[in-house]
């Protein structure tokens, strides 16, 4: 395999980690690949790290002001040179093999894009991501649309596929998941069920707010509003995480976990329910962490 695989790491004051990040790449088995560092208007040593590097695969851009790890993305994109193009955080890890059996994979199945499995590291606990994952058949999108299984840093992908379906620079949230459903609709691609990715949750992650999951699963329902209503299942299954974030947040899901009984019945969630009607979210929040799965 000869083709050039661009990787666009967008990056805000990540100078602690991006070494880490990079070097995971570096040292990969595929070693045809360009590395376009996106610096989202840091204000750390992102810069003087990234120079330190004498390897001329790596190329650094950076923006003014802070755009958001979307935006950032898409820069990467138009400056992206190669045939297929992938996604790294600036404060994770690729495994050695990665590449390789992406676009092997990938070449096999005659297939525009794959993403994979990945280890996620939560302070001392680890746990592998995602816990639900698609089946290989027609019905991909509704298995999406039902679970967020995707993560940008396992992406690989043809370069026609991110030149026509861009990240949504708008969505506070689950930017990897709105855009493997739209890609989904349009192009033929599959999952490897294998861990190629570490990634490590900071405490100052996106990942870690609450309100924006909110703000993103309201947009990401209406949306395909239709597409969710009809189906019992996916609908119960985002009035849930809905309610589910809203309680982290301290809001009280009064409306989602009415419409969660509406669809289906369970005494559980008849319990959630009666507690939120006597304003005890926050006593429920802490009820849940300690007995209940958030699924």
């Amino acid at each position: 395999m000869k083709d050039l695989v661009s990787v666009i790491i967008p990056t805000y004051n990540r100078g602690t980690t991006l070494k880490r990040s990079i070097k995971s790449i570096l040292t990969q088995s595929y070693s045809n690949f360009e590395i376009l560092i996106i610096d989202d208007g840091s204000t750390d040593n992102t810069e003087k790290l990234v120079s330190e590097f004498n390897d001329n695969r790596i190329s650094y851009f950076r923006t003014v002001d802070n755009l958001g790890a979307c935006a950032a993305r898409n820069l990467g994109i138009s400056k992206a040179k190669g045939n297929f193009i992938a996604f790294q955080d600036s404060d994770d890890e690729w495994f050695p093999e990665k590449l390789k059996v992406q676009l092997e994979f990938l070449l096999e199945k005659k297939c525009d894009f794959v993403y994979s499995l990945m280890e996620r590291i939560i302070g001392n606990k680890k746990e592998i991501y995602p816990p639900l994952v698609p089946t290989d058949d027609l019905n991909l999108f509704s298995q999406l649309l039902y679970e967020n299984s995707a993560s940008t840093q396992t992406f690989l992908g043809k370069r026609e596929v991110f030149e026509y379906i861009k990240f949504d620079e708008k969505l506070p949230r689950f930017q990897d998941w709105e855009i493997i459903l739209r890609i989904s609709l349009k192009y033929n691609i599959k999952f490897i069920d294998r861990v190629l990715v570490k990634s490590y949750i900071q405490t100052d992650s996106i990942s870690q707010n609450p309100n924006k999951a909110v703000l993103a699963l309201n947009r990401i329902f209406n949306i395909y509003r239709d597409d969710i209503l009809k189906n019992q299942k996916i609908n119960l299954r985002f009035n849930i995480k809905i309610a589910e974030y809203m309680l982290a947040n301290g809001d009280n899901p009064l409306e989602y976990y009415k419409n969660c009984l509406r669809l289906k019945f369970s005494f559980k969630l008849y319990i959630f329910y009666v507690l939120c009607i006597l304003n005890l979210n926050k006593f429920l929040f802490k009820l849940k962490q300690i007995y209940f799965s958030l699924r």
